[in-house]
């Protein structure tokens, strides 16, 4: 009988601290909301330059200029084969992955920047649509 109640106390105490663990997990609209802050990253510094005007012209984020100031960060990598590509992740301020973005490339931009191309086709395809879908 008093295994049964313990048994019973143990099981409602694990209950309580999954829900508690859920309600407090952020997901992508926590970040990505109209007027989120973000600072960008790239490993070229013409990405960065481009995918700041992007955001600009979307208008839906401020590009912030330091790490403290943004809510997440954007992460640009951009290689070149006989394209461009970029591939994309957002995370937090601590480095967890928020979201990571189907790659890119300049290829059906049809932009004589190539990079700008990409990241046009980045924002395009994959981010704005997917910003838009979870709102």
């Amino acid at each position: 009988m008093e295994t049964n109640i313990l048994n019973k106390k143990i099981f409602i105490t694990f209950i309580l601290s999954i829900i508690s663990l859920f309600s407090f997990s952020q997901n992508p609209a926590d970040y990505f909301a109209r007027g989120s802050k973000v600072y960008i990253t790239s490993n070229k510094e013409n990405v960065i330059k481009h995918a700041n005007d992007k955001i600009i012209l979307w208008g839906y984020w401020k590009v912030v200029p330091t790490q403290n100031q943004a809510d997440f960060i954007l992460n640009l990598d951009a290689t070149f084969s006989l394209f461009y590509t970029i591939n994309a992740q957002t995370i937090t301020k601590d480095n967890k992955i928020i979201k990571r973005f189907n790659s890119k490339n300049s290829f059906k931009a049809l932009d004589a920047n190539p990079k700008r191309g990409a990241i046009k086709a980045l924002f395009n395809k994959e981010i704005i649509p997917f910003v838009h879908g979870l709102f």
